[in-house]
This record gives structure tokens, C-alpha cells and sequence, in this order.
């Protein structure tokens, strides 16, 4: 299993557990896959104002429902909207179905704000793509979060 990623994280001595399996685009493909690792896992969201001025990394647990409204209610009502695929290769240099929280690393113009649900930050291993969507890992979250602020990358807790 080849994968820069997974190839840093153990290079980090970060620990992980991880699974190779057919592409999985939605949670539904997914869930099968996830069944053979340990955690909680997520779902991951694009989105953008209506501007296009600002982008937003949204990590939930992928059982979690998500209204677009009661989101823009924590940003001051702006409106919001589900960011293109192209936006998402533009910002992120990722392919729809591959977003991941890994994928702020990829943000080299810090114009993506990552949210994580706040029950999330609590959870002790969350279920993640590593950028590909026929990788899945399992990895303790205070290691996630160490990586990605290692990476000079921050996050916000959602409360949703």
C-alpha cells in the first residue's frame, strides 16, 4: 500500500491502522469497509460562502445529518453552498470522494478553514481517508490533530 501520506505517518512514528479497498465516493460505499477498523467515522464537507471569497473543511460523524442552514447560522447568516469539484482540486488537490481532514495539508494558500464536529475531538480513533478514496485508516485523534497543527494547519471546534 503506497501512499505519501501513510508513508509520512509512519515515518513520524504515528500509528494507524489501515485498509485497502474498492473506491467509495459516498459514507454508504464506505460503511462496509469501515466495519474492519476501530473508531468514529467521518464524513467530510466542501463547502464555500457565497462569495467564493472563503472555503470551509467540515468533518462530521458520518451518521451526523447536516443542514447547510443551520450551519451558516454559526457564520453570521452568509450563505453557503456545497464547493465545486473543481474548487475542491484548486484549494485542496483532492477528487470528490478522497476529502479528508488530511486534505488541509494540501490548502498551501491557508484559505481553508477546518471545522471539526466537537464530538469528534473527544472520540479516542476517528475513521479517515488518507487523500484517496480506496485507503481507508483508523487513527487516534490526538495523533490526527498533532499531524495537522505539525503542518502549521488549524482547526476549530464545530458545535453542531
Amino acid at each position: 500500500m503506497t501512499n505519501p501520506i501513510l508513508n509520512e505517518l509512519t515515518s513520524l512514528g504515528i500509528h494507524f491502522q489501515a485498509i485497502e479497498h474498492e473506491p467509495a465516493f459516498t459514507v454508504s460505499q464506505a460503511e462496509e469497509h469501515w466495519t474492519q477498523l476501530q473508531g468514529t467515522a467521518c464524513k467530510n464537507l466542501f463547502l464555500r460562502n457565497k462569495k467564493g471569497d472563503k472555503h470551509y473543511l467540515i468533518v462530521l460523524q458520518a451518521n451526523t445529518s447536516f443542514d447547510i442552514k443551520r450551519w451558516q447560522n454559526q457564520f453570521e447568516n452568509e450563505r453557503m453552498s456545497f464547493g465545486s469539484e473543481q474548487r475542491l482540486s484548486t484549494y485542496l488537490k483532492v477528487e470528490a470522494g478522497s476529502l479528508s481532514p488530511l486534505s488541509i495539508i494540501n490548502d498551501d494558500t491557508n484559505t481553508v478553514e477546518l471545522h471539526f464536529e466537537k464530538s469528534l475531538l473527544e472520540a479516542h480513533h476517528l475513521i479517515i481517508h488518507p487523500n484517496v478514496n480506496t485507503i481507508s485508516i483508523s487513527i487516534a485523534t490526538t495523533d490526527l490533530l498533532q499531524y495537522i497543527q505539525g503542518k502549521a494547519k488549524r482547526y476549530k471546534p464545530l458545535v453542531y
